[in-house]
């Protein structure tokens, strides 16, 4: 049985249409291979690419590229939609799915995110022990050189100076929700 909805990553559009040149009908396509793999008997896949070709209709043309961009898996003759776990099933709970989340962009050469970064790089929107961009952001230090939080054992206090240099390396990440993260923490620490 279908949902009522599907997660999308807010940074779809500007990473599909023009970061990575994808061209309109192809990401068009691509929502409705989201919207059908929800329907599909094993969620998330479909039996072979000829029985997608069909149920995309118009959209068939765009499958090949697809594949080749890796917006869809081949495993034996079915087609699974690349990041359908970690986007679309399992516990709706924010926290949770963070967890989720931090834990599959922290391992090692990740394929799962919806056509995200493919080079390796690492996703993470924090620190080195999980914090995200905005939680960093939400702390504040009174001078720029007091430490921003109490020393845990997650690691040593940081600078406001470090803060701000870990969030202007993250502007330039390829997940556009991530750099849209860093920014909003410039703000919050007054260095935007």
């Amino acid at each position: 049985m279908s949902r009522a909805y599907l997660r999308l990553d807010p940074g779809f559009y500007e990473r599909k249409a023009i970061d990575q040149g994808y061209p309109l009908p192809a990401v068009a396509a691509l929502i409705g291979v989201l919207c059908l793999a929800d329907s599909q008997p094993q969620r998330g896949s479909f039996r072979d690419e000829k029985l997608l070709k069909v149920l995309l209709g118009p959209g068939a043309r765009w499958v090949g590229l697809l594949i080749e961009r890796g917006d869809l898996i081949q495993e034996g003759q079915r087609l699974r939609v690349d990041g359908w776990e970690i986007w679309q099933e399992g516990d709706l709970t924010v926290h949770d799915r963070m967890i989720r989340f931090r834990n599959k962009h922290n391992a090692p050469n990740r394929n799962e995110s919806n056509g995200a970064d493919r080079n390796g790089a690492s996703s993470h929107a924090g620190d080195a022990h999980g914090r995200s961009a905005e939680a960093l952001a939400g702390q504040s230090g009174s001078d720029s050189g007091s430490p921003l939080r109490e020393p845990t054992d997650e690691g040593p206090t940081k600078t406001r100076e470090e803060l701000i240099a870990e969030q202007r390396r993250l502007l330039s990440h390829p997940h556009a929700a991530i750099a849209h993260a860093a920014e909003k923490a410039l703000r919050k620490l007054g260095a935007a």
